[in-house]
């Protein structure tokens, strides 16, 4: 658990509460069979439905209410909203993930939640799985947590009568056994390979076009905006492994500009490796807002790709392609909010075979992507001004 920020977020009037402004959700860059786009797409648009006040959050949860009283829709937007992502098997987090060297399924998420008013920063980056069927739930209960125990302490220090904030049942308690993650798909692929892992040798699976990458989730909102990745990781994984979505600053990141003109968020998906070493999302968050005013002719889309490329020649990248060469190979999508003026355009770029994701506002409504590269080229890019 990394926490950047310090100070109590349960500093603020109640009668200030977030109201949504963006919902961008993404199930993973990688290979997409086109023969599942209606199915995506289904997944997607429910995961796009805007929660109500009573919905799985969870406006009714004491904790909740009482660590982010100003943005507890955003929170609950957020768990609902990556709770319908990560129980579809289409992805590869919760149920149904990539499964280990020795059949459990690890799962491993990241969040981070940016206080608007305060510039401030909450995040928790898994470092130890998260083997959950919602890992992004249990990424925002260590939150919440860790700041409750962090006000225990203070008010132990002042020597001031506590009350407790801690539910005897916490609502947002998940599944944690490894072995009920495994779906029957994955366990007939662990049968059809065990032989093979008992070797050094690792097996190559075509059975997995279906199984996507990272998902995500990010919600915005006028007072503050909170994002969060999960993955099961790459099939056969060692157990332990961590991929990108556990770790802050690779596979989710968002930054406000010192001047508190801009907000912006990125999610990475694609090589976990790569992505880690570049610590892409947190470079990519930071390389728009120092450019983005220099370059008021540019897409932001085209500067984005400037970052990428401009990052990736300075690592020697861990992906391969067919002929065994380094291949650049991710995918970013991610939101730059204009605070003061209120606009907001969504990008995206990737050089996998596909992308898919989504987004909500209240005035365009609900939107689906499924970008897929063109014949003859590398890369595939693209934005949308939202108002």
């Amino acid at each position: 658990m990394a926490q950047e920020a310090h100070d109590d977020p349960c500093n603020h009037d109640n009668d200030n509460r977030s109201k949504l402004g963006l919902i961008l959700v993404h199930a993973g860059a990688g290979n997409h069979n086109p023969s599942s786009s209606q199915q995506f797409k289904e997944m997607i648009n429910q995961s796009l439905t805007v929660a109500e006040k009573d919905d799985a959050l969870v406006s009714n949860n004491d904790r909740v209410l009482s660590v982010f009283p100003k943005m507890s829709l955003i929170v609950s937007q957020l768990l609902m909203s990556s709770g319908i992502l990560e129980s579809s098997e289409l992805t590869n987090t919760g149920y149904g993930s990539c499964i280990t060297s020795k059949c459990t399924v690890e799962c491993d998420s990241s969040i981070v939640i940016l206080d608007k008013s305060t510039f401030k920063r909450y995040q928790s980056s898994s470092l130890i799985q998260r083997t959950h069927r919602t890992p992004i739930a249990h990424s925002v209960g260590e939150i919440i947590k860790e700041i409750e125990r962090s006000r225990e302490m203070q008010v132990r220090k002042t020597g001031l009568g506590l009350t407790s904030v801690v539910s005897k049942v916490d609502p947002l308690k998940n599944e944690s056994d490894e072995t009920t993650l495994v779906s029957k798909r994955m366990l007939s692929v662990y049968k059809k390979y065990k032989s093979q892992l008992q070797t050094s040798y690792q097996p190559h699976c075509d059975i997995l076009s279906g199984v996507s990458d990272t998902v995500g989730v990010t919600v915005s909102g006028n007072v503050g905006m909170i994002s969060g990745v999960s993955s099961g990781g790459s099939m056969f994984k060692t157990p332990g492994r961590i991929s990108c979505a556990g770790i802050v600053g690779a596979g989710n990141y968002s930054t406000i500009s010192d001047d508190g003109s801009y907000c912006v968020n990125v999610m990475c998906s694609g090589n976990g490796e790569d992505i880690i070493q570049m610590d892409l999302s947190r470079y990519l968050c930071h390389y728009l807002v120092e450019n983005y005013d220099k370059y008021e002719d540019k897409m932001v889309c085209d500067i984005i790709e400037d970052g990428i490329l401009k990052v990736s020649k300075a690592f020697e990248l861990r992906s391969i392609d067919n002929h065994f060469e380094p291949v650049l190979y991710v995918g970013v999508v991610g939101v730059l909010e204009h605070l003061k003026r209120g606009w907001k355009i969504v990008f995206h770029w990737h050089s996998t075979e596909s992308f898919v994701f989504g987004y909500w506002t209240a005035t365009s409504g609900k939107r689906f992507v499924f970008s897929r590269l063109k014949r003859g080229t590398r890369y595939q890019k693209g934005e949308t001004m939202l108002h």
